[in-house]
């Protein structure tokens, strides 16, 4: 008897025909929650389906951020000057701890509009918190940041990096008076304890 050639594609077939997916589905269920407490089969499909959502999830979550950063380079490519697009970018910069791109261009906002608090703020900001800034730097970054808080009293962000700039020249009495003028506004501001803990740290309380 001679037997009948079989081509691959249809041996493949076959088997996918003949898979029990209910048992391979338990089987890939329980190999995601060996080790656990023994769950039913319910429970099992549960946890797998939200393993997957989250997988998922933070996929779609990271294609979103680099399809908005693409636009927003698209845009500032086609709108050079725009103030708060080169605000966006910038704070994006500076919340990546990228300061000096983000005083590349909160520096270029400043200089498109010197009465924009943001661009200042954005300005003195990464001034006084990237790497190797000198006394100079400390000192403009202080300056700005004091217009700030007079036109925003209450901008917590802005009083503790002011207090931050007189820690930094050594004048902790200016720098705690500051830190407390946060405190008084949000008692639970986290930069504030923070700073306050730093200038402990240095006086070697």
């Amino acid at each position: 008897m001679v037997e009948e050639k079989r081509y691959k594609g249809e041996i493949v077939a076959e088997r996918r025909r003949n898979l029990d997916f209910s048992l391979e589905f338990d089987r890939v269920c329980a190999g995601l929650t060996a080790g656990l407490p023994k769950y039913s089969r319910k429970e099992r499909i549960n946890y797998y389906n939200k393993k997957i959502s989250k997988i998922w999830e933070g996929k779609n979550e990271k294609n979103n951020t680099s399809s908005q950063q693409v636009n927003l380079d698209s845009l500032l490519l086609a709108h050079p000057d725009s103030i708060p697009l080169l605000l966006q970018k910038g704070n994006i910069f500076a919340d990546s701890f990228y300061m000096d791109k983000a005083l590349n261009l909160g520096s270029r906002a400043f200089r498109l509009d010197s009465n924009n608090i943001d661009a200042r703020f954005l300005y003195a900001y990464a001034l006084t918190n990237r790497a190797g800034r000198t006394v100079s730097d400390i000192e403009l970054a202080q300056r700005h940041l004091k217009l700030v808080v007079a036109k925003q009293p209450k901008n917590l962000k802005a009083i503790v990096n002011l207090a931050a700039t007189y820690s930094e020249l050594g004048e902790f009495e200016r720098s705690f008076q500051y830190i407390n003028e946060a405190l008084r506004i949000d008692k639970k501001y986290r930069d504030a304890y923070i700073l306050k803990g730093s200038n402990y740290l240095a006086l070697g309380n």
